[in-house]
C-alpha cells in the first residue's frame, strides 16, 4: 500500500487506505516513526477491516500534543500547554 501526501492546515499528512473506510486511524508522528511507517500500515492491512490512515507530522511532542503545563517528572524538559490550532478542510 504507498501512501498518498495530503496537505491538511499546514501540515504535509501521509495517507494510507481506502477511501471508504470503516475506520480511520490518526497517528501524531515525529521524523524517526516515518521510516517504519510502511512496516506499521503493512501489519494494519492484514487485518479484515477496511482504514484510512493518517500520519500526520508534530515537530515537538510536548509542545503540540500536551494539554497543560506540567513540571518535568524526569529529565529537564517540562510539558508545555498546547497551542490549539484550529484545521480548515
Amino acid at each position: 500500500m504507498t501512501a498518498q501526501t495530503m496537505q491538511i492546515g499546514n501540515r504535509p499528512c501521509r495517507i494510507y487506505g481506502e477511501p471508504h473506510a470503516e475506520y480511520l486511524l490518526l497517528q501524531m508522528t515525529g521524523e524517526h516513526e516515518l521510516q517504519s511507517m510502511e512496516s506499521e500500515i503493512t501489519a494494519i492491512a492484514q487485518s479484515s477491516h477496511h482504514f484510512l490512515f493518517a500520519a500526520v507530522p508534530v515537530e515537538s511532542w510536548n509542545d503540540a500534543l500536551s494539554p497543560w503545563e506540567a513540571p518535568a517528572v524526569w529529565g529537564s524538559k517540562g510539558l508545555a500547554a498546547m497551542l490549539w490550532t484550529p484545521c480548515a478542510f
